[in-house]
C-alpha cells in the first residue's frame, strides 16, 4: 500500500463502506484506485461487485484508466507474481 495520511488509511479498509469527499489534489483517487486494485487482487471481488460512483464523466474516464494502470503495474512487478493469475483475469473482465 502506498503511503496514505491515516484518514486515507480509513478509506482503504476493505471492511468498511465509504464516501470520500475532500480537495482537489488530496489523494482520493489514489486511494480508490488502490482500494478497488486490493479489492480485487486480495480479496476476491470482481469488477461486477464493486460501485465506484463519481460525479463526472471527465472522473469516471480517470478512475478507469489509472484503475487499469495500476493492475497493468502489479502485473509487471515481481513482488505481485503470486497473483498474477488472478490479475490477468481481473484485467479482461474490466468494463
Amino acid at each position: 500500500m502506498p503511503s496514505f495520511t491515516h484518514s486515507q488509511k480509513k478509506a482503504h479498509d476493505p471492511n468498511r463502506h465509504i464516501s470520500i469527499s475532500a480537495n482537489a489534489g488530496s489523494g482520493k483517487t489514489s486511494v480508490l484506485v488502490s482500494r478497488y486494485c486490493d479489492l480485487l487482487e486480495l480479496h476476491g471481488y470482481e469488477p461486477s461487485d464493486i460501485a465506484a460512483v463519481t460525479f463526472t464523466e471527465k472522473a469516471a474516464a480517470e478512475l478507469r484508466v489509472r484503475i487499469a494502470r495500476e493492475i497493468e503495474s502489479r502485473l509487471t512487478d515481481a513482488s505481485y507474481s503470486s497473483s498474477w493469475e488472478r490479475l490477468k483475469r481481473v484485467r479482461e473482465r474490466l468494463p
